[in-house]
């Protein structure tokens, strides 16, 4: 462990009380003196502080921005996706979409995936960049094969809708299903409607109803919808089968019953 390390983990125990008497004074002075030494994780953690405020630390915006943005300098990439959300957002500074994305884009250069699923959304929308499909598919691939559930399903529309790359249903069906198995509400409910109305794959309405239970039980309203509809049109043994495919999600099963019960009154 280096020395800035060292200290940052002083400084958090001393923030937290975790390890060591709450001291939030003692903790800020630890923190400044790895700050000094161009410690980015401990600018990160000041800027932190500074953007919420810790008792006795008032908040203070300037000083969240300045320490920040010397983290960005030192090429820290949390730092660089912090400070893009603060100019997309207008936190304490001016709206730039264009200094946003660049932001975005020097941490994907360093192979940031969550820069990489930023970047395809501002060239999906045209946020600070021409709006480029290609472009926001390469990026959404990137982040998608590391295991950012939201860009594999945004990658599953590009698929399904054909934006940035030829239609491709098998290739859409498999991109929102990875991105379901992580429990992406958002395509299990896509899956549904692909099974229910056999887009790029045999109509299916038991499998689309347990996508679609799935969804309902983290409160996806269209789902919900669905649920409501085929469970009361459905024969009770498909409903019955729907549920038992649906425990597969053990975690979210308990829910999913629930919502099938509910949907039936």
């Amino acid at each position: 462990m280096s020395d800035g390390d060292d200290t940052l983990a002083r400084a958090r125990a001393c923030l937290t009380g975790q390890g060591a008497d709450l001291d939030v004074r003692a903790g800020m002075a630890l923190l400044e003196q790895a700050a000094a030494a161009d410690h980015a994780p401990a600018l990160v953690l000041l800027s932190d502080v500074y953007e919420q405020g810790l008792a006795p630390i008032e908040a203070n915006r300037r000083l969240a921005f300045a320490y920040l943005d010397r983290a960005v300098e030192l090429g820290h990439e949390e730092a660089m996706l912090r400070m893009a959300s603060w100019y997309r957002q207008g936190w304490g500074v001016a709206v730039s979409l264009e200094k946003a994305f660049a932001l975005n884009q020097a941490a994907a250069e360093r192979g940031n995936p969550t820069a990489h699923f930023n970047l395809g959304v501002a060239y999906e929308q045209g946020q600070g960049v021409s709006a480029d499909p290609v472009q926001a598919q390469a990026h959404y691939l990137n982040a998608a094969q590391a295991g950012i559930a939201q860009a594999q399903h945004n990658l599953g529309a590009c698929f399904f809708h054909g934006r940035g790359v030829a239609t491709d249903q098998a290739q859409a069906l498999s991109w929102y299903a990875v991105a379901a198995a992580q429990g992406l509400a958002l395509s299990q409910f896509a899956l549904g409607a692909m099974y229910l109305d056999g887009d790029g794959v045999d109509a299916d309405p038991v499998a689309a109803l347990s996508w679609f239970l799935m969804s309902a039980a983290q409160d996806h309203a269209p789902s919900i919808l669905v649920v409501k509809r085929l469970v009361n049109t459905l024969p009770d043994e498909d409903v019955a089968q729907a549920g038992r495919l649906a425990e597969q999600f053990p975690a979210q099963w308990a829910a999913a019953t629930a919502a099938m019960r509910q949907a039936r009154h």
